[in-house]
C-alpha cells in the first residue's frame, strides 16, 4: 500500500509562508471564555492542536476561542511560551479514540492517512480516529518520529477509503494501535459550554423586550476566493431553521458562512467551523450559540440588538 508520485491532498510546509510567532491571551468573563489573537495566520500544524483540543476559530475577529478551563489555559500558556520558536506550538501527544479493530473499518470510525516523503514516496496508513484534527495530530506526531526530516506533508482523509483501509489493517499499517502507551491531553471541555439563553431560542427579538426583531440569515457553504456566496445558498428568518440547517451540514462540509440582519439594518457576518463532527455531538442550536456568542462581545458597540 506504499505509492509514489501520488498528489497529496494535505497542508505542505512552506517556508515562505510567514506563520504566527506571537499570541496575546485574554479571558471573555461574560461567557467564561479564554481567546488567542495571533499576530499572523497560525501554522496549519497549530491549527489542528487548536482544534483538536477545543478551540474555535472565528475569521470574522481573527481569533480562536474556547471554554475557560485549566487544560486550555494550560494549552494558550504553552503556546505562548514556545511559538517564538516553534511555529507549529508545542507537542501534543493524542491517543486514539476507537479501538484497532476491523470492525470500526466498517463503521468508519478510523482516518485513512498519507504521508509524503522528500524523496516523492507516499506511504499509506490507518489511524483509528474520524476526528480530522485529532488524527492530523496523532499523525503528524508519528510521522516525525517514523521519518523525521525526510517527512514533508500530510494528508488525512476521515472515513473514507474502506478497502484501502482494510489492507493497510490486514498489513499492520496502523498508526498508534491499541496496546501501546502513548502521552494523552484529554479534549477540552468546551463542549455544551455557550449555552443559548431561554429569550434567544425563542426568538424574542421583539420590540416589546426593547431588542430589534431579526430580519433573515443567509447561510452557504460556497465560496468565491472566501467571500461568501449567498446567493447560492439559503435564508431562513428564525434561528430554529437556520440551526437545523446547519446541523445537518455537519459531517459534509468544513465550514458555513453566515450573515444575521436586523430589521433596523444591523448585519452581523462571520463563519462556524463545523469540524470535528464529534465536538457537534448531541448540540442543536450550533449556529445561534456562536452568534450569541459575538453578539456578547458586541454588546457594548450594539446595545439595541441584546
Amino acid at each position: 500500500m506504499e505509492k509514489k508520485n501520488q498528489e497529496s491532498s494535505g497542508k505542505k510546509n512552506s517556508a515562505k509562508k510567514k506563520w504566527a510567532d506571537s499570541v496575546t491571551i485574554a479571558d471573555n468573563p461574560n461567557h467564561n471564555g479564554i481567546e488567542l489573537r495571533f499576530n499572523a495566520e497560525p501554522s496549519h500544524e497549530l491549527q489542528s492542536k487548536l482544534r483538536a483540543t477545543g478551540f474555535r476559530p472565528s475569521k470574522s475577529q481573527n481569533m480562536w476561542y474556547a471554554d475557560n478551563s485549566e487544560e486550555n489555559k494550560t494549552f494558550a500558556s504553552e503556546i505562548e511560551s514556545v511559538i517564538s520558536v516553534s511555529p507549529e506550538g508545542p507537542d501534543l501527544f493524542l491517543s486514539p479514540s476507537f479501538e484497532a479493530v476491523k470492525t470500526n473499518i466498517e463503521q468508519k470510525d478510523f482516518s485513512y492517512i498519507l504521508i509524503t516523503l522528500k524523496d516523492g514516496e507516499i506511504k499509506s496508513y490507518i489511524v483509528f480516529e474520524p476526528s480530522k484534527p485529532k488524527a492530523e495530530v496523532i499523525a503528524s506526531q508519528f510521522a516525525k518520529q517514523e521519518f523525521g526530516e525526510n517527512f514533508v506533508a500530510l494528508a488525512v482523509k476521515p472515513r473514507t477509503q474502506l478497502r484501502e483501509a482494510r489492507v493497510l489493517f490486514d498489513e499492520g499499517k496502523i498508526i498508534f494501535p491499541n496496546g501501546q502507551k502513548v502521552p494523552n491531553r484529554r479534549e477540552s471541555a468546551i463542549k455544551g459550554s455557550f449555552s443559548v439563553t431561554e429569550n434567544f431560542a425563542k426568538e424574542t427579538f421583539g420590540k416589546e423586550n426593547g431588542k430589534i426583531p431579526l430580519r433573515e440569515i443567509l447561510l452557504t457553504t460556497k465560496d468565491d476566493n472566501q467571500l461568501p456566496l449567498y446567493k447560492e445558498g439559503k435564508a431562513y428568518s428564525a434561528w430554529s431553521g437556520a440551526d437545523l440547517f446547519v446541523k445537518g451540514l455537519i459531517g459534509k462540509f468544513s465550514d458555513v458562512y453566515y450573515k444575521a440582519i436586523w430589521q433596523d439594518g444591523e448585519t452581523l457576518e462571520g463563519s462556524v467551523d463545523l469540524e470535528p463532527k464529534d465536538f457537534y455531538e448531541g448540540k442543536e442550536e450550533i449556529l445561534s450559540s456562536h452568534v450569541q456568542y459575538f453578539l456578547g462581545r458586541l454588546s457594548k458597540e450594539k446595545p439595541n440588538i441584546l
